[in-house]
């Protein structure tokens, strides 16, 4: 299986690019019960907080620099953070791997956590408005 290259835009595993927890929220609809007719089920995205729009009232889970004990933390303890919310977000909202990869490649503390060996998404997040459906 080839691997996707880096090009000159996109973050390395071990590049800070000042896109993390203390300045996004995840958003995300999990893909299960009670959630079954929600049209983003099964969902996530990044948005820069505090948002500039009001964001979509029917996504309803979210995580990040919207939580105070974010802001309190270390970059280590982010990372330890980002690492239980993957769990979470697949084992108990059922969001595939590979949504939940490209996804969060953007953020410092989910890239500090993989080997440089961990493919990067094919395609390549950008940090902006979540929109449900697309």
């Amino acid at each position: 299986m080839a691997t996707a290259q880096p090009s000159d835009d996109q973050p390395r595993h071990r590049d800070r690019t000042g896109v993390d927890l203390t300045n996004t929220m995840l958003l995300w609809t999990p893909d299960r019960a009670p959630w079954q007719d929600n049209p983003g089920m099964g969902q996530i995205g990044l948005v820069a907080w505090p948002p500039a729009v009001r964001t979509n009232p029917t996504i309803p889970m979210s995580w990040g620099a919207c939580d105070s004990s974010v802001h309190k933390s270390s970059f280590a303890e982010r990372r330890l953070m980002v690492a239980s919310l993957l769990f979470q977000l697949m084992l108990r909202d059922r969001l595939s791997v590979d949504v939940v990869h490209r996804a969060c490649w953007a953020l410092d503390e989910y890239r500090y956590l993989l080997n440089e060996d961990v493919p990067m998404p094919t395609w390549q997040p950008r940090q902006g408005s979540f929109k449900v459906g697309t």
